[in-house]
């Protein structure tokens, strides 16, 4: 059921790359032992399903690196500090794309602890053509920097990775 929400939000919201969700062990069902390798869980079983659109359709995957720092911070920083995230831009390879992307990651708490992180990645070119309809003050545009002075979102395309220093 949850894998087919996934598919059906993501198709219904073409601005999302992927929709993920990325439970602690056994913190889903209590039932990893049964689902090891299996479509949206990896081999140790824990439900961890990418929704990702491939070849026209919506196609579940099981998340990477998740329980690594660095490339996994999409799950570690929320699990560590019970916070939102936005993550600094990054590329990924989905659907056998490149994308120049970022996520937006919540972490889910259950009696005040972590169980597992819901997010949706957005690439930056999307992102930015749709932020770049705001006008504030009839004139302006609207930037989006990430907590690291990454830009986001800017009209100026080219700027987009690159940091607000650079």
């Amino acid at each position: 059921l949850v894998d087919a929400t996934l598919k059906r939000l993501l198709t219904d919201n073409p601005f999302a790359v992927g929709l993920s969700t990325g439970w602690e062990p056994d913190a889903f069902d209590g039932k990893d032992a049964e689902y090891k390798d299996k479509p949206g869980h990896d081999a140790s079983g824990r439900y961890v399903p990418y929704a990702i659109r491939a070849n026209g359709a919506a196609v579940i995957e099981a998340l990477v690196d998740y329980d690594k720092d660095g490339a996994g911070d999409y799950y570690q920083v929320p699990k560590k500090t019970g916070k939102d995230l936005l993550t600094e831009p990054y590329t990924y390879n989905v659907g056998g794309k490149d994308t120049l992307m970022t996520s937006f990651m919540v972490p889910l708490m259950f009696d005040g602890t972590f169980k597992a992180v819901s997010g949706v990645d957005v690439a930056l070119d999307a992102l930015a053509a749709d932020m770049s309809r705001l006008t504030p003050l009839g004139e302006g545009y609207v930037a989006l920097l990430s907590q690291g002075g990454s830009i986001v979102s800017h009209p100026a395309t080219a700027t987009l990775g690159k940091t607000l220093k650079d």
